[in-house]
């Protein structure tokens, strides 16, 4: 497999993480918490800070997805071992 090949695979999968887990986290733990605060009543008053606790804690993914996309450029150069920072 050439370097090209390899970096077209890794982005479509770092894509494809990006996107699952913003799925995840915009559309499934929403859900999940109003779910679990209309069972429980007196359990409501966790759903804003666990919310915003989940979304905080994605941000270092999210940041580490951006830097991986470098990595995947520099492979698709043939640049695999960049000294480049």
């Amino acid at each position: 497999m050439k370097g090209k090949e390899i970096s077209v695979r890794l982005k479509f999968m770092c894509v494809f993480a990006v996107f699952y887990l913003t799925l995840i986290i915009s559309v499934m733990i929403p859900f999940m918490g109003a779910e679990v605060a209309r069972v429980n009543p007196e359990k409501v008053y966790f759903f804003w800070p666990t919310l915003i606790f989940i979304w905080v804690t994605s941000i270092p993914f999210y940041i580490a997805s951006f830097q991986g996309w470098f990595i995947c450029q520099e492979i698709g150069d043939d640049n695999f071992f960049s000294k480049k920072k």
